[in-house]
């Protein structure tokens, strides 16, 4: 057995299922890495046990999507075995996590903050010279983050009032905004597809939360949440903070489903947004799936190596 692998008997002991279901996993190319060797495999000492297929047979999944959600599925169930208290953050960690969320999206906004400043002010420090109303939207994005890793643990189910609470912290400081519908018609950049006229927004939300409530018995959790999040953003329910409140109403059930955290990088904006564009003018919803799966799958890796070379967690 060559060093850095081991063996059927070895990889079926570990993950708790019998030789024949390695091999067979093996054979399928469900197992990342594992070469053949004769009659047998080795397989990588770390490789992750897959999910198993069987427990998603009752959900519709596109042909494209299934292997990929098999793999992410196995690193989830993998990680979730190793780590304790599942997904929720804290200390360096999720001041860490909290920068690398904020400020790509008030980049996005036009703030004038730098990293720097943005997590000295998510620390609680003034940065000189800088407006106030800057400070107040990065420390509503650390308040609205904090209060969804409190949802994450409970059972408060997605709503209208939740949704429009979150964008009250969103909007820290705007009371005349947030938590408020917009009162205008907008237009989408990138899209001739108008979102609904502001009578309608109520009556859209509602649905689009009905909808995705009732597809939770039918299509994957990494099917439906981007689906979700187009959706909330095509409806744009307010003037002001709707990216910021889909991202966190994103993370919310990406975390309930047992996904790790996500947050958009400065260069996979672009991407994002092209993303957005395909589903409103194509209704093509497959360069969303792959950028969130890609985010989610980026993260567990990340974890994974974190199991077996520690200095990795310096990266997450």
């Amino acid at each position: 057995m060559r060093q850095g692998y081991m063996s059927v008997k070895e990889a079926a002991k570990r993950w708790g299922i019998s030789d024949r279901r390695v091999r067979l996993l093996c054979s399928s190319g469900k197992v990342e890495g594992a070469v053949r060797d004769g009659r047998s495999y080795e397989i990588p000492e770390h490789a992750v046990k897959p999910a198993d297929g069987r427990a998603v047979r009752q959900k519709d999944i596109p042909e494209e999507f299934r292997k990929v959600f098999l793999r992410i599925d196995g690193k989830r169930d993998e990680l979730l075995r190793r780590r304790e208290g599942g997904w929720v953050l804290s200390g360096e960690l999720w001041e860490k996590f909290l920068l690398e969320l904020a400020w790509p999206l008030v980049r996005r906004g036009g703030s004038s903050l730098t990293p720097e400043e943005t997590g000295q002010i998510l620390k609680g420090v003034p940065a000189a010279g800088k407006p106030l109303a800057e400070h107040l939207e990065v420390l509503g994005i650390r308040e609205a983050a904090d209060w969804i890793q409190e949802l994450a643990a409970g059972q408060e189910e997605l709503s209208e009032a939740l949704i429009l609470r979150l964008h009250a912290m969103v909007l820290m400081g705007r009371r005349k905004e947030g938590g408020l519908y917009r009162s205008r018609a907008v237009r989408l950049s990138g899209t001739d597809n108008e979102p609904p006229q502001p009578f309608m927004v109520p009556v859209m939300l509602d649905w689009l939360l009905k909808e995705y409530e009732e597809k939770k018995k039918k299509l994957h959790a990494l099917e439906l949440i981007p689906r979700l999040h187009m959706d909330f953003e095509w409806v744009h329910p307010f003037e002001d903070g709707n990216t910021r409140v889909g991202w966190m109403l994103m993370n919310l059930e990406l975390m309930r489903a047992g996904y790790p955290l996500v947050r958009l990088s400065e260069g996979s904006l672009e991407d994002y947004y092209r993303a957005l564009g395909q589903y409103y003018e194509k209704s093509n919803e497959a360069p969303m799936i792959y950028l969130v799966t890609g985010l989610v799958e980026e993260s567990l890796d990340q974890w994974l190596r974190c199991f077996t070379e520690p200095a990795a967690c310096s990266n997450l």
